[in-house]
């Protein structure tokens, strides 16, 4: 691992901060666990996790030059139907500009000791999105990056306080706010090191006005998914 690569997240500037307890809305995403998601004992299990989402990165010099993580051409973006092309012209995302929008979600490695006992982690860049319902893509911003965690129970306490104080939660019950109680975190960064060639493609497969596949050669590149050698909360 190259310590020249890397990315910092600025955990002040935060848009959600959510706890969820003994919950049933997601699991763990992406590689971060080795099994698989039928496994009997993952349908059943509810999870107590942390999401964050906010705005702004700072990259390494070496990531700074490169154009890994800036937009690519909008009318690139192939989830954009032909009859939401005049007002997807208004949509403001810029080619070139760094992508720094970014959700992460944090799971306490002890729920998952029978499955994984070290941190790890992963995280997606996606140039293209969906859009989301209820959203238009005059206002949305398809691009991001999208952080899944194993976090070790100390810290994942210590943000979990920070989120929801002394409350005592029931089942499948969050806390959703738009920052930090009275700013308690007592991190204030999130940094991640990985290797930018360790990287698997995500592609989109088929035209989105007929849902029909198309030719392999012909699919546009939506992003890569990241595997993380190291990350730290500072």
């Amino acid at each position: 691992m190259s310590p020249k690569n890397y990315l910092n997240i600025d955990l002040k500037k935060t848009s959600r901060v959510t706890y969820a307890n003994d919950s049933e809305r997601r699991g763990p995403g992406g590689n971060i666990l080795p099994i698989s998601s039928s496994d009997e004992n993952i349908k059943s299990f509810k999870y107590n996790f942390i999401e964050i989402v906010g705005k702004g990165i700072n990259l390494s010099p070496v990531l700074n030059k490169t154009s890994i993580f800036k937009n690519k051409d909008k009318n690139q973006n192939p989830f954009v139907k032909t009859e939401e092309k005049l007002n997807f012209k208004k949509n403001k995302t810029k080619k070139g500009t760094i992508i720094d929008n970014w959700e992460i979600v944090f799971w306490n490695i002890d729920d998952f000791k029978k499955y994984n006992n070290s941190e790890t982690g992963e995280f997606e860049l996606n140039y293209f999105n969906e859009l989301p319902i209820g959203d238009t893509w005059e206002y949305n911003i398809p691009s991001n990056l999208s952080f899944e965690i194993l976090l070790n129970s100390k810290e994942f306490n210590l943000i979990k306080k920070a989120i929801i104080g002394e409350r005592k939660l029931r089942k499948n019950e969050e806390v959703d706010n738009n920052k930090f109680l009275n700013d308690k975190l007592m991190f204030n960064k999130f940094r991640v090191e990985f290797d930018p060639d360790n990287r698997a493609t995500s592609t989109m497969g088929y035209n989105v006005d007929t849902g029909k596949r198309i030719p392999k050669n012909k699919e546009t590149n939506i992003g890569y998914t990241f595997f993380i050698d190291n990350f730290e909360l500072i």
